[in-house]
């Protein structure tokens, strides 16, 4: 049984974590176990997935994360590479207070920013992955 999940979206990878999200909370997770954490090069992007994650409870900046590579965005949300980093590891953190508790974390997004999620989590045995890469 899964009772705590991270989805991490990664540009149009947020389109890939919607189905998962449907079926977290049809195993009836409740939101406060869940984060989903969008990193996008455009604040469009996190304004587009707020309403479909609100209608699942999560709230921006709660349970629902976004980080904006480029462009304009919101206050705290412009974020670097590391700063990106730094957010996953404090929504797992969150999620396993203490080290304990495992997490799903559903990563879905290009290629080599999936690898960079892994990397971050490779020896973090509190973490189990399921990634979906694309090109």
């Amino acid at each position: 049984d899964v009772h705590r999940v991270v989805f991490v979206a990664i540009g149009v990878g947020f389109t890939g974590c919607i189905h998962p999200l449907f079926h977290a909370h049809e195993a009836q997770i409740r939101p406060e176990h869940i984060r989903f954490c969008c990193r996008t090069p455009s604040a469009e992007y996190g304004d587009a997935l707020e309403p479909v994650c609100s209608a699942y409870g999560l709230r921006r900046g709660h349970q629902l994360r976004i980080s904006v590579s480029d462009g304009p965005a919101r206050e705290g949300e412009k974020q670097t590479r590391s700063e990106w980093n730094e957010m996953l590891t404090t929504e797992v953190n969150a999620l396993s207070p203490g080290g304990h508790g495992l997490v799903l974390l559903f990563c879905c997004g290009p290629s080599p920013a999936v690898r960079g999620v892994q990397n971050l989590f490779l020896d973090d045995m509190r973490v189990r992955m399921v990634a979906e890469a694309f090109g």
